[in-house]
């Protein structure tokens, strides 16, 4: 019997060797031939001409991949395709543009920061300490963002808390079974799929919606807009990432239901035509957008996205004293500034209230102050509001609107219906130029009086000339920089100011460059591959408007 067991396995070692031998001299003979153009897919979306292009060519099957999501508000569809696929897709007429399904990130370093509980400035205060007890003392006066905002005398005493708005959070889910959030609404939109399921486990979401609308009930905190209709919009997976397709889910999905804003505290430095279509859709449709403009600190023009598009209200971030922050992003696109320096809020864990720093706890004091605005004047449209956050605000930094503060930050300190009389603000627009000899047209359109009242409009040029009216022309006779003054009196003889800057050339008007990043712009028909594998095409067109 010993015999045939050893007699067997030499069989078996020489024809395993024989195998062996025989794979590694004609591989292609034993294995599947792989073509010499290795097929990686990557994310990406398509957008389509049109829903009913889409839906044909869905029907004809001319996508190699599963579909991950459709979105037939936006003509468009996210799947995965190689590089290779891509370029035959783009050939298609009916496909307007190929982009990557980029991914947002949130993470300590760049976009908030924890700061345990703590002694500020000879004040304390436990949130856990009044718990069950219902009738304790207001603990507003703990919060140095609502009183510098100017919330609770102007609305919260009032009796404006935000009813009846509903506000989507879309972040990394909320704490549903917080004592001090009730939550209207949660869905998790992350894996391709719908579910009621918005716990959080990264606490993030949770922080914002506490700014926003924690309860004001006499224990914990309170938020800016305590009696708004909170929905959770939960995008990110518990490692704090997100999908481009995920947060257009997101979106599509607010304007389905009808929200009147959008908090989003998150973004990046990679630009989307397909993000921007889509929040211009939302815009178009009432929501007001409010995004952080980004932790990356003192520079020149490094908002982000999508607090950079021109149809969201990017909010930088500052400190107790109104002091820019020193994490906060800044550049042409700020708008507003907001508290996001120490900002005590609801939170996910233990002991359930935490001290955070960042634009993404600026965002959330903007959301809360459009809500208290619409709840105030029911019917206000979201480019009102937008408009009323800029004329509301206190200017802060250089005189007029600048990249760290934009036009400072908002605050109301009266009841929007009270008797007592509102002082005009002004809003000199701007800043202009001109080359010398041609006329700079001034607009003072944005100016608001909340009493209604018949206004008063004189403009000092800043070269000795004078005009009048909420439209003015005037043209230079030398070169130079020059400050011009907009002063606004109402009815009852208040007043406002603003200032603005006008530059004069000597010769041609110089152009103003916005950085549109059209440097990354390819036509379908020139593909091209990034070196970089960051996107497989940058953003792309044929030069066709989409379908309507």
């Amino acid at each position: 019997m010993r015999k045939v067991w050893v007699f067997a396995l030499i069989f078996f070692i020489l024809a395993g060797s024989t195998w062996a031998k025989n794979l590694g001299e004609t591989p292609n003979q034993k294995l599947p031939n792989i073509s010499q153009y290795e097929k990686i897919r990557q994310r990406v979306i398509v957008r389509y001409r049109s829903t009913r292009t889409m839906d044909r060519l869905l029907s004809d099957r001319k996508i190699p991949s599963p579909i991950r999501k459709k979105f037939r508000r936006f003509a468009m569809m996210a799947t995965d395709l190689s590089e290779e696929e891509a370029a035959v897709l783009a050939t298609d007429p009916d496909v307007l543009y190929i982009e990557p399904d980029i991914t947002f990130y949130l993470d300590n370093r760049s976009y908030y920061r924890h700061l345990s509980k703590k002694l500020r400035k000879g004040r304390f205060y436990d949130p856990m300490a009044s718990f069950g007890y219902q009738w304790a003392s207001p603990i507003e006066e703990y919060q140095y963002n609502l009183a510098n905002m100017g919330v609770t005398k102007a609305f919260h005493d009032a009796g404006y808390l935000g009813q009846g708005i509903k506000v989507g959070v879309i972040d990394t889910g909320i704490d549903g079974h917080h004592p001090d959030l009730d939550l209207a609404k949660g869905l998790m939109l992350t894996g391709g799929i719908e579910t009621s399921d918005s716990n959080d486990v990264f606490g993030h979401g949770t922080h914002v919606a506490g700014i926003i609308a924690a309860k004001r009930n006499g224990f914990g905190i309170v938020g800016m807009a305590p009696e708004v209709e909170l929905y959770s919009l939960r995008v990110f997976t518990n490692m704090g990432t997100a999908t481009l397709s995920n947060v257009i889910d997101a979106v599509q999905w607010a304007i389905d239901h009808k929200l009147h804003i959008l908090n989003m505290s998150f973004g990046t430095t990679q630009y989307s035509e397909a993000f921007r279509e889509v929040l211009e859709c939302a815009y178009d449709a009432g929501i007001l957008l409010v995004a952080a403009a980004g932790n990356a600190g003192p520079s020149v023009d490094n908002v982000e996205y999508p607090a950079r598009y021109d149809m969201v209200v990017a909010v930088s971030a500052i400190d107790e004293d109104n002091g820019i922050a020193d994490f906060s992003s800044q550049g042409p696109a700020i708008e507003v500034a907001a508290p996001g320096v120490d900002i005590l809020s609801t939170f996910n864990t233990p002991p359930y209230y935490e001290y955070l720093s960042g634009t993404s706890m600026a965002c959330p004091h903007v959301v809360g102050l459009a809500a208290l605005i619409m709840s105030a004047n029911p019917g206000i449209s979201n480019e009102e509001v937008r408009r009323r956050l800029s004329a509301f605000a206190k200017d802060l930094g250089p005189a007029g609107r600048d990249s760290a503060y934009g036009w400072g930050i908002p605050q109301v300190d009266r009841d929007p219906s009270s008797p007592d009389k509102f002082a005009p603000v002004a809003v000199a627009g701007g800043p202009y130029q001109a080359a010398v000899g041609d006329p700079v047209h001034f607009l003072a359109t944005g100016t608001l009086d909340m009493d209604d009242n018949f206004l008063s409009y004189e403009w000092d040029f800043g070269d000795g000339n004078i005009g009048q009216g909420p439209y003015s022309e005037h043209v230079y006779q030398e070169p130079g920089d020059y400050m011009a003054t907009l002063t606004v009196w109402d009815q009852d003889g208040l007043e406002g100011v603003a200032q603005t800057q006008i530059l004069v050339h000597a010769g041609v008007k110089k152009a103003i460059c916005i950085n549109t990043m059209d440097e990354n712009v390819v036509y379908l028909r020139d593909y091209l591959r990034e070196p970089s594998r960051t996107h497989l095409y940058r953003k792309v067109t044929t030069g066709r408007e989409p379908e309507k």
